[in-house]
């Protein structure tokens, strides 16, 4: 997808035409200088959506969904539930959209996605509920305890080997989240730590879950391939290509004229192909790729995300009915919030995340995707008065350290830790 609205018939913005010579200047007007574009010049924001630029804008906006949560004063799971039913009325038209381009996906990941859905509404619930109990600040840091359980899941479901120096990151984090919740420590007055960081861990762990689940999808099988049948290359060819070889060198050395000499160039440069295979003949047809399952990769991004919210809308609905309750209508300040959120938090960070983290090297977005808590303190301190205590900076300092380490040290591929993947979470 697009964000700079070029189109997509010339990669890069190469024109796929050849360029024309620049016309004659005409005395009295200005040449256009050389690099400058027809309409003008790139936009601004062509020249703004770098990937680097694009994550951090979409880091903030994910970083003010905690604000919004709490500002609109509903509980856990009317914020969670309303949400979910906000960002589809977003989300459902780009689906639309995505679809008729791209085509349907396939059944497996359809029905992932579905699955991972319902973790992602179980996890919204308790985000909420973390919310109040510790503040938006605390509850955006306590959810990377998703950095532990997703490489646990990853081992025990898949058997991937755990990351480098996990065991050693592990209770480092844990500690962080202990002093950042409070437990541990001096908690922000008027809080309730213990309840908070079990929240906050719920939440992760079940966020931890939609991310494996989410990766299962996103994969798909090889293109299956399909040979042609065995009488278009028959074995006879290579024999006989052998022959017309010993033939045509005869005719070089003996033969003159000009209609032996067209012969013997038009065979030569066959024989000189024959020869390179060893006197097998023609190569055979080239196998014919299958298309693929469609999947993820095939360039959908609203789909799998509007297919997750759509099931995270009815776990939410569920879950929040049996403990919390659900206000259909609450206030229309609280629904601005909410709706703020939505369009914010998943669908904007979605469109500006997705599409540039693949143009990352790894550990760079793992190391941007940080400035989600970094902000989520900043702004919560700023606008809505939350006074976290030394030893809760101190954790959130520890949590945040530790985990741009984890994405670190594993280098490669395994750098690409859960973070990197927490498009739309909002």
């Amino acid at each position: 997808m697009r964000v700079d609205g070029d189109g997509q018939d010339s990669p890069g913005g190469i024109p796929t035409q050849n360029p024309q010579p620049p016309p004659a200047a005409t005395p009295g007007t200005a040449t256009p200088a050389p690099d400058a574009h027809p309409g003008g010049g790139p936009g601004l924001l062509t020249r703004l959506a770098t990937p680097v630029t694009m994550v951090i804008g979409g880091s903030a906006c994910i970083s003010l969904s905690a604000m919004f949560v709490k500002l609109s004063d509903v509980n856990a799971g009317t914020a969670a539930f309303l949400r979910c039913l906000l960002a589809l009325l977003l989300l459902a038209p780009l689906a639309v959209v995505e679809l008729r381009r791209l085509g349907p996906r396939a059944r497996r990941p359809v029905l992932t996605d579905l699955a991972a859905g319902l973790l992602l509404g179980i996890d919204f619930v308790f985000w909420a509920a973390s919310i109040r109990d510790v503040g938006a600040s605390i509850a955006t840091v306590l959810l990377n305890i998703q950095v532990i359980v997703f490489p646990l899941l990853a081992r025990l479901l898949t058997r991937t080997p755990l990351p480098r120096g996990f065991w050693l990151t592990t209770p480092v984090l844990l500690a962080g989240v202990a002093l950042a919740g409070g437990a541990i420590g001096d908690p922000e007055p008027g809080s309730s730590p213990v309840t908070g960081i079990l929240y906050g861990t719920a939440a992760g762990v079940a966020f931890a879950g939609y991310l494996f689940l989410t990766r299962l999808g996103g994969t798909h099988p090889r293109p299956r391939t399909t040979t042609p049948p065995p009488d278009e290359h028959p074995r006879g060819q290579g024999q006989s290509g052998d022959q017309d070889q010993r033939q045509a060198q005869d005719r070089d050395q003996g033969q003159s004229g000009d209609q032996d000499q067209d012969q013997d160039q038009g065979q030569g440069q066959g024989q000189k192909s024959q020869a390179r295979d060893g006197g097998r003949g023609p190569h055979p047809p080239t196998p014919r790729p299958l298309p693929a399952a469609p999947s993820r990769s095939r360039g959908h991004i609203a789909v799998p995300v509007c297919t997750a919210t759509f099931s995270a809308g009815i776990a939410s609905g569920v879950l929040g009915a049996l403990w919390t309750g659900i206000d259909p209508m609450p206030e229309p300040a609280a629904l601005g919030w909410l709706a703020a959120m939505a369009a914010l938090g998943q669908v904007l960070a979605l469109l500006l995340i997705t599409p540039a983290l693949p143009r990352l090297a790894p550990a760079t977005g793992a190391a941007l995707l940080l400035l989600q808590p970094v902000l989520a303190i900043g702004t919560a301190v700023a606008f809505i008065g939350e006074r976290p205590t030394v030893t809760q900076y101190a954790g959130c300092v520890l949590v945040i350290a530790t985990v741009w380490y984890a994405t670190r040290v594993g280098g490669g591929r395994r750098a690409q830790t859960p973070v990197l993947r927490a498009v739309g979470r909002g």
